[in-house]
């Protein structure tokens, strides 16, 4: 088990470099075309790679559910960025990000997975720190809410994007008790396949057919498409180590508590941002919830 939670740490930091990345890439680049093309060579590199261990036609149902995955994850993201620009941006980060439960119920109710005191706690922790974080947020408390009949459109779209999250993260777990044929390679392959089938569906339905390739674009695609190359390797090695103790569901929790505050420790540290008492708190909850999770 202490294998999987140094792969969930180790994801959840790579997770936090992404974020970097993103946070250059701001609105100096066309994110969509950066989330296609980055989707696009993962999917072929990781396809490449599963091709020598062959393929059966028991393998086509996961394969379809990876890919309807990847596609539902892309599509979180665009609800979730639509919620956070329509309204409060802290408030729906914080309802959307709090799926990570989704994956550790799930398994309980599904997977045959035995809950322990140490492992509700972490979770607890874990959703409490990042409300608590998304309270504390200066753009959270300053964010107007909208007004006239779609006041509340925007945390409608914020429940939309935890239940599609829930859902994704969930099929990633469970994914762990497949066949071993069906390795990582594959898996991560055709949840970059979806990614890219749903963001070409919405560059379709824009009319946007062409691709801009400045240095900006080239630098978010080559940084994206390397730690996504790695980072979606040890997601898949995170569940299935987990999985083998029995302990899969705590696999996105920890790989998500870490990534938030090892970012808020990034812009507070390297940014120079100011944080409040508040989040600094959230932070220590955060961080209290993944050692329950550790030593569960």
């Amino acid at each position: 088990m202490l294998t999987g939670i140094l792969f969930a740490l180790a994801t959840g930091l790579l997770f936090m470099l992404i974020g970097i990345v993103f946070s250059y890439a701001g609105t100096r680049v066309d994110i969509l075309n950066v989330l296609l093309l980055q989707n696009l060579f993962l999917g072929i590199l990781f396809l490449a790679a599963a091709v020598p261990g062959g393929f059966s036609g028991a393998m086509w149902l996961p394969v379809a559910v990876m890919a309807a995955t990847g596609a539902v994850n892309i599509l979180a993201m665009f609800t979730l960025q639509k919620a956070m620009a329509l309204g409060n941006p802290g408030a729906a980060w914080a309802i959307a990000q709090s799926a990570l439960v989704g994956p550790y119920v799930g398994a309980l109710l599904f997977l045959g997975e035995r809950p322990t005191v140490a492992r509700v706690t972490g979770i607890v922790l874990i959703l409490g720190g990042m409300a608590l974080l998304g309270v504390c947020s200066k753009k959270s408390i300053d964010a107007g809410a909208g007004s006239g009949g779609g006041r509340y459109r925007w945390l409608l779209l914020a429940f939309l994007a935890f239940g599609l999250l829930v859902a994704a993260q969930y099929f990633v777990t469970a994914s762990s008790r497949w066949s071993a044929e069906v390795g990582t390679p594959l898996r991560a392959g055709s949840l970059s396949l979806g990614s890219v089938l749903l963001a070409a569906g919405v560059k379709a339905a824009r009319r946007q057919y062409r691709f801009r390739f400045d240095r900006r674009t080239v630098i978010c695609v080559a940084g994206l498409t390397t730690l996504g190359l790695v980072s979606q390797s040890t997601i898949f090695i995170t569940v299935d180590r987990l999985s083998e103790a029995g302990a899969a569901g705590i696999g996105y929790p920890v790989m998500m508590g870490s990534c938030i505050a090892l970012f808020f420790l990034y812009t507070t540290l390297v940014l120079k941002e100011k944080s409040s008492i508040g989040g600094k708190l959230a932070v220590a909850i955060l961080v209290a919830g993944i050692f329950s999770l550790c030593f569960s």
